[in-house]
């Protein structure tokens, strides 16, 4: 079994200050979850118990991927539900625990465990890559086209595998450092796609997305460095990454040219992975959760106590307490509206939309649309 790498761990830290609760009469929902009642913000949109008929199962982890719910299994099976109605679409047996969170493009869905990698078609369940490794994987893998691309500590590699045999095929090897997160994919001018990737030198640099069947890169498209000594997590929208690093700053990058479009100086170390939504970037660091101006990195708000963030739909934002209570805020000013305890119940990070899911080990899984 791999034990959650200390970027998966800090991204899922909670801060140990409690936010206040609040009370509004706009409340629209009482459900029940993990074996009691609580409020939610609106009614159910739709709710599925993953584990009718079977007893015994439980869950262990989930994630909302582009248009997917994914959710592991303590025994190790992955299970995807669509975003938009629940519904239950397949069940792959992981073997082990995932070692990184599951990604999406389109209707695939790719894992990577400490010694397999996986791409499935969504909608039918079939395994379109099973492929053994004989290295460990440095993060969530990533699928660009009809090309996966892994990194690994190995040789301090970007290692690139064909979505349609799983064969391997080029490999880019750093000598600027051991990758620190990613690959993640910025969309450039004319639809092409780069790969960005965070070594642990405080290095970025741009790859070209290379189909796995041809020659890989010699050297990258462009290469940033001192914005991110040790530490560095990624991720990315549209033409821009985004990195939160320990250097105590978060940088938005020009994933065409690497450019760094603007700096924001958080004065302490930033940890996990920032969060693009509403055109807002939230980005956890040591002592708060800070929402960002996506095109300038004017900061908005921040909220002492370094809440989780999950979902943003306009003027609603919501985030997760130390102690597991939904919480939504103001939009403009991070100011508390409304806490809501719910016991049991397990939150799932959405940068897709505003959608808030949630599940309980039992295999309950909810979805509301506030």
């Amino acid at each position: 079994m791999v034990v959650p790498s200390p970027r998966w761990a800090a991204a899922l830290f909670l801060s140990s200050l409690l936010l206040p609760a609040c009370s509004s009469p706009s409340l629209r929902g009482r459900v029940r979850g993990g074996g009691t009642f609580f409020r939610v913000p609106s009614d159910v949109v739709w709710k599925r118990n993953v584990f009718t008929g079977e007893k015994g199962r439980s869950l262990r982890r989930a994630w909302v991927a582009g248009d997917w719910v994914l959710l592991e299994t303590a025994d190790h099976f992955l299970i995807g539900l669509g975003l938009e109605k629940g519904t239950a679409y397949f069940e792959v047996e992981a073997g082990e625990a995932l070692a990184f969170p599951p990604t999406a493009q389109g209707n695939r869905v790719a894992f990577v465990t400490s010694g397999r990698l996986v791409l499935v078609e969504g909608p039918t369940g079939r395994l379109l890559v099973d492929r053994r490794l004989d290295f460990l994987p440095a993060g969530s893998p990533l699928v660009v086209g009809n090309t996966l691309y892994l990194a690994t500590l190995d040789g301090n590699r970007v290692v690139a595998f064909s979505a349609r045999t799983g064969r391997e095929g080029w490999s880019w090897w750093s000598k600027l450092g051991a990758p620190a997160a990613g690959p993640v994919a910025c969309r450039i001018q004319g639809g092409e796609e780069v790969l960005v990737e965070a070594l642990d030198s405080g290095v970025v640099v741009g790859l070209k997305t290379l189909p796995a069947e041809v020659g890989g890169p010699r050297e990258p498209l462009w290469t940033v460095r001192q914005v991110g000594p040790a530490g560095a997590w990624l991720t990315a929208h549209g033409e821009t990454a985004y990195l939160a690093s320990t250097d105590t700053r978060v940088y938005a990058l020009a994933g065409g040219t690497g450019f760094v479009v603007w700096t924001y100086a958080a004065g302490i170390p930033c940890f996990g992975v920032p969060a693009f939504s509403g055109g807002k970037v939230f980005a956890p660091t040591q002592k708060s959760l800070v929402c960002l101006n996506a095109l300038d990195g004017r900061k908005i708000w921040s909220r002492e106590g370094e809440s989780a963030f999950l979902s943003c739909s306009g003027k609603k934002v919501f985030l997760l307490s130390r102690k597991g209570d939904l919480v939504q805020v103001e939009a403009s000013t991070g100011e508390i509206l409304e806490s809501y305890p719910t016991p049991g119940m397990r939150w799932m990070r959405n940068e897709t939309d505003g959608t808030l899911v949630g599940f309980t080990a039992r295999g309950l899984v909810m979805a509301f649309r506030p």
